[in-house]
This record gives structure tokens, sequence and C-alpha cells, in this order.
């Protein structure tokens, strides 16, 4: 059942998951727990709350083995409200994830789901806290150093964000995030040129990367390349016209071409801001400084006119 699980066959796995528990009678919670997530991959989430989770529940009651049993219960609790929409949900499947992680605290990539639902919920002290204990036990978890490098770029520390995000693009698959986040990085610190190296390669590998366009063309316009950066412009525009950072995108390109009026009627008529304040909560820290920061540059050069 676990090879058809990890090959994809889910029905293969359901079925033969069925069949063990009909023919034993000694099914434990493991066993239940394994067709739980073979359901919940076949999106069966309902049956899996009607039927499975009550019969685990039951076993954590008067099973032999209680806390192993609370175990399995709080795994498949987790995956269940994991695989729900909404933050309620998500806090529930963190409770139980880290119910679990308490029982079996040495198992591994609990705490990745933890950490995965706190980045969820946009909660950024929890994220913190969950990224730095995955890290004093592996400290090469591309994920923790991921997210404890992106937060750390969101607060302007760009030295820590570097040690972090370099660990996160050091493995042999590293996300596109990581790679679009680490050239972010290289840039603010002033080493352009390695973050235009990164981020034109990740634009090669993955072209419709709509963060990673973004972060390529504000590093040509740092270089003063505004033709490169406009045509990264049109094309972030048709493949996401409401991409938070498009606004002051298509502004810095105005200035970057000396199309003062341009720029400052974009500001004046409130262009970026229609753009950016439907997802302005998806900003970080730093995009929100650059925000400000774009808004007098503009204001500086209208008034050279």
């Amino acid at each position: 059942a676990l090879y058809y699980l990890a090959s994809g066959e889910l029905e293969k796995a359901r079925v033969l998951m069925q069949r063990c528990l009909d023919v034993s009678s000694g099914a434990g919670p493991a066993d239940l727990a394994l067709l739980g997530v073979i359901m919940l991959a076949q999106k069966d989430t309902k049956a899996v709350g009607a039927v499975l989770i009550p019969r685990l529940a039951q076993m954590a009651k008067s099973a032999s083995d209680r806390r192993g049993a609370q175990y399995y219960l709080s795994l498949l609790q987790g995956c269940s409200f994991r695989e729900q929409e909404g933050a309620d949900a998500a806090r529930k499947a963190r409770a139980a994830f880290l119910q679990a992680a308490a029982i079996r605290p040495d198992t591994v990539g609990l705490m990745d789901l933890v950490l995965s639902l706190d980045v969820r919920l946009r909660e950024e002290g929890a994220a913190e806290l969950h990224a730095i204990n995955i890290l004093r036990r592996r400290r090469d978890s591309a994920f923790a150093n991921y997210v404890l490098g992106s937060i750390r770029l969101g607060r302007g520390q760009y030295g820590d964000a570097l040690v972090y995000l370099e660990a996160a693009v050091s493995g042999a698959k590293p996300t596109a995030a990581a790679r679009n986040n680490y050239a972010e990085v290289l840039a603010r610190l002033g080493r352009v040129a390695e973050a235009e190296q990164v981020a034109r390669k990740l634009a090669r590998e993955v072209p419709d990367f709509v963060p990673g366009l973004s972060t390529l063309a504000g590093i040509l316009l740092r270089n003063g390349q505004a033709d490169g950066a406009e045509r990264l412009v049109e094309r972030i525009r048709s493949l996401d016209s409401g991409h938070a950072g498009l606004a002051f995108l298509e502004i810095r390109v105005a200035l970057g071409r000396g199309r003062v009026s341009e720029a400052a009627g974009m500001k004046s008529e409130g262009v970026q801001r229609a753009a950016v304040k439907r997802r302005e909560d998806s900003l970080s820290s730093w995009e929100r400084r650059d925000l400000k920061e774009l808004e007098a540059e503009v204001r500086r050069a209208a008034s050279r006119r």
C-alpha cells in the first residue's frame, strides 16, 4: 500500500489497505492512519472525519498503547484539517501536529508541517520560533532556512538573511521562492552582479514565476537597464495583472526612462494604490518601505521639472 501511495496509484493503495483491514482483526492505529492518508490524497475528507477519526479516537481511550494511538489520531486530524480551507482549519491542523510532535519529538518532518501552517497563517512570530527549533535539530533544513531567511529579509536584517538563504539554496533542488529571495538579498547588499546572475537563471528555468520576474526587473532597474525591465513588466502584466509589486515597477520604469510626468501621473491618479491595496497584506515590510521611498522619489523628480 505504501508503494502504491508513493507511486500515485491511490485507488490500488486504498483497496489493498481496506482488504488488509477487513481480514485482520488486529488492525492498529497505524493501519487506520495510513488508510486515512490515502483517502485524504483522494480528497475523501468527509469519510475520514466520519469514520476513521472516530475509530482512532476510541482507540486512544482504550488501546494498551494509548499514547501511540493518540499520536496517529493527532497525525490524521492534522492531515485532515490541513486539507480544509480557512484560518480556523489551519490552526486546528497546526495544534494537532504539535500534539503529535510532543508525543514523538524525533519524528522527522512533523515540525516542517507545523512551520508550513505558520506560513499559511502569516504568523511571523510562530514561524520564526518553529524555524529556529527545526534548525537546532537539522541545520540543513532547506525550508526552515528559507522561512527564517525570508523573515530576516523582511526586517531588513540582510546579513542574517543571506546566511539562511544561502543555506536554503545550497541543496540539490532549491525552490523558486528561496532562489528569488536569495537574489533579492544579494541585490540589497549591493552584490548586484551576483543578484542579476541568480535572478536571470531563475527566470530562464521558471519563466512564469512572477515574483522572480519582478525581482529581476527591480535588479535591472538598479543597473540602469530600463529596456529589459520594461519587457519584464509587460510579461508580469500578462501573467498576473494584479501582482502586488507591478504598480511600483511600472512607476520605476517610467522614472528610469525619464518619463517623470507619467510617473507623477501614476502616483497622483492612485494607479499604484489601486493595484497594491487589493493585496497590501501580501507585501513584506521592506516592500512597504520601497513603496514609500518610491513615492518620495516621484515627488522629488516632479519638483525638479
